[in-house]
Formats: structure tokens, sequence, C-alpha cells
């Protein structure tokens, strides 16, 4: 039998050692990340795990030679490795060691990468403008919604995908649903005048447009593949008591979703903000597009 291409659909096994060594084993630090209402876990292509701390990922899990491997970020762990190599990356974390302080020293150094609130002038139109971290926020609706089963859904091996990468996966009443996350402020959701090169070029439509038809066209190429892919990776959480909400796929909606958060906070909005609404609204409108302008609940 021919090994499934690496990164690929193909390539998630539910029989892989990973996911039967947990559930066979259940050590004591996988409960701890289980049962921590604040830390999501998701599965991923190639038979490893990432648990999630509202957008940072506290650790990669895989199963090497034997042993449960786990790594983290250098920057959320280097303090409790004192003699660590400072050139790498990724840090190994001694999961023998694994506690619950050792969990919330990840989690207190993930906040303040991904901290609630940036301040960001990264442009007059931003000017003043408190920016929330889009991390933060999809954390937020993973956490207090059961039905999303997977985030930052990776694909590089289709030519006309070029490296997609989508926010959400929701799967409610059977049907899932790819799902496309943007604050209010995102460039990419206005025509601008300038390109990556910062030559002038006149833009028709928003880069967002663009990126959602990449989307739509993944689905179309790959429906199947998605199908199969989400079922295996259900039966993979279900093994892991990881499934809360809708468990049953059925069907995979062939558009996917553009959710923008109105991070907005004051009562009364200027002119210029209300007209950007107005304006993201009206574009669109004009194209086949699912959209929903979520306020953002402080």
């Amino acid at each position: 039998m021919t090994k499934p291409v690496k990164g690929s659909l193909q390539s998630l096994d539910p029989s892989a050692k990973l996911f039967v060594e947990l559930k066979k084993q259940n050590p004591v630090w996988w409960s701890l990340l289980c049962n921590d209402k604040e830390v999501y876990i998701h599965i991923r292509k190639d038979n490893y795990i990432n648990a999630y701390y509202y957008g940072g990922s506290i650790i990669k899990l895989e199963y090497k030679r034997g042993e449960f491997v786990g790594e983290t970020h250098h920057k959320y762990y280097e303090e409790l490795l004192p003699n660590s190599n400072p050139k790498k990356t990724y840090l190994r974390i001694d999961l023998n060691k694994f506690d619950k302080a050792t969990l919330e020293h990840i989690k207190k150094k993930i906040s303040v990468e991904y901290s609630e609130r940036k301040m960001k002038k990264e442009n007059s139109e931003m000017e003043d403008q408190e920016e929330y971290s889009e991390k933060y926020i999809q954390g937020v609706m993973i956490i207090n919604n059961p039905n999303i089963i997977d985030s930052e859904f990776q694909f590089n091996l289709d030519t006309e995908a070029d490296k997609l990468r989508i926010d959400l996966t929701e799967l409610s009443n059977g049907t899932l649903t790819f799902n496309e996350l943007k604050l209010i402020t995102d460039s990419r959701l206005s025509i601008s005048d300038k390109s990556s090169n910062n030559t002038k070029i006149k833009k028709t439509e928003p880069d967002i447009i663009g990126q959602m038809k990449k989307y739509n066209n993944f689905i179309t190429n790959n429906h199947s593949e998605i199908k199969d892919y989400y079922k295996k990776l259900l039966e993979i959480r279900e093994s892991l008591g990881l499934n809360i909400g809708d468990s049953k796929l059925i069907n995979v909606n062939e558009k996917a979703k553009l959710t923008i958060v109105d991070t907005y906070q004051q009562e009364v909005l200027s002119d210029g903000k209300k007209c950007r609404i107005k304006n993201i609204e009206e574009i669109l409108k004009k194209v086949p597009i699912e959209y929903e302008i979520r306020k953002l609940k402080s």
C-alpha cells in the first residue's frame, strides 16, 4: 500500500500511534490539557495534535520512537529550561514535569504574545483605533462554540489554492462549513491603491474577494476528499473524548463563509467608521459570498 503524501488530506490516520496511545495511556498531562476550559485541542494532518490557548499553540504533540514528544515556542518555555539552546525556535517539553504550574506559565506567556488588546497605528485609517488581536478573538469563538471542530486548516498541495489556510471549520446540523475570520479594521476588506511593493495599482475589488474565491475553488475541487478527511478527524476526536458538539457529518458546504467582527467599541461611531462598514457591506452584497458582520461582545 502506497504511503499517503505528507500534508495531503489522505495523510490523517485514526489508527496512528499518537491517537491510539493517548487513548490507551491517558497521561496526566493529557488530562490536564483536556480538562482546562481555556484550552482547545485540534487534530492535524500527518497525525499530530496542537493544543491552543486563545490563538497561541501551547504544545505540538507527536509520537516518536515509542514515546510522546511535545514542543512549544521557546518564548513560552525558555524560562523553565534555562540551559536551552538560544538558537532553537521550538523547545522540547519535559512531559514528566508538565503540571498545572507549567501550563499556567505557558498560557501567561501566550497572553502577552496574543494579548486581548493591541494599539495599532499602521495607517491613518486605523489611527488611534484600539485593535483586538484576531488570534484572541478566534480563540474566544472556538471556546464558546463546541461546533467548531478545527482551526487554521492548511493545505499546500493544490497549485490553485497556493498555500491555503482557513481560520475555522464548523460542523452544525450535519453540514461542515469553512469560515474565514476578519476584523472590521482589516485592510483586505477594502479597496486600496497600494500594492506590496508600494507602487500604485488601481484595484477593482478588495483582496478578500479573491481569497474567498480561492477557498470556494478548493472546496469544489476537493469536495469528497474534504468530507472523508473530516470524518476521520471526527472519529479521532470522539475516540479521545474531544467531540462535544455535532458529531455527524452529512454534507460539506460548497461555499466558505466570511465572518467579520466589528471591533469598534465606541457607542457612537465616527462618520469615517460608519462609512467603512457601509462600504464593506456594499462591496460584499455585489458578490456571491456568504458573510456576516458580528459585533464584538466585550
